[in-house]
């Protein structure tokens, strides 16, 4: 990967590399062959690129299923990739205020409605949050889709509902959920 300048600004530039395929693709054709291990390791995997990030106050604020490459070659080891840092922010103490979040955060940024599923419901009515809150909330956003096989909501009302009633709970959509996970995944 390389680090350049352009006229809109630096952008990485990254090796294509075929064996990556998009996380929604991955699960989308791979779901029913997906054991728990890989899951959790692919969630792991997710985590720690995240925090890595993190830890150099880089915040990707637009996670999604759509922004995560996945080489599943090695079920126990998946490698993932982070990528779409159009709306990333590096700074400390980054916080949204209402007025701000119209120039640097708009739901057409995000895609499709499915991209917004993903995004801390705080943002998009335009409260304050911290760009770390706002990944925080999308890797368990993640974690449902990984571990249910469903997005988190079939809308953003829907989702909102979820969250009023206490979470995102596998136990709706899978049986045999163990507590543990529940409380992984629960927002």
């Amino acid at each position: 990967q390389d680090l350049i300048a352009t006229d809109r600004g630096p952008a990485l530039v990254y090796e294509h590399d075929p064996r990556l395929v998009r996380l929604d693709h991955h699960l989308r054709d791979r779901d029913e062959q997906l054991g728990v291990g890989h899951r959790l390791a692919l969630m792991r995997a997710i985590a720690e690129t995240l925090r890595y990030a993190h830890d150099r106050r880089l915040y990707h604020r637009a996670l999604g299923p759509q922004t995560i490459l996945v080489d599943g070659g090695q079920p126990d080891q998946p490698r993932v990739q982070l990528h779409d840092w159009q709306l990333a922010r590096r700074e400390a103490d980054t916080r949204f205020d209402g007025s701000g979040l119209t120039e640097t955060l708009r739901p057409t940024q995000y895609g499709d409605a499915q991209n917004l599923l993903y995004l801390a419901p705080e943002v998009l009515a335009g409260q304050e949050l911290d760009d770390a809150r706002i990944d925080v909330f999308a890797l368990g956003a993640l974690a449902y889709r990984v571990f249910s096989g469903q997005p988190p909501a079939a809308s953003l009302s829907e989702l909102q509902r979820k969250l009023d009633a206490g979470g995102l709970r596998l136990s709706e959509v899978r049986d045999g959920v163990v507590e543990s996970l529940q409380e992984l995944v629960q927002l």
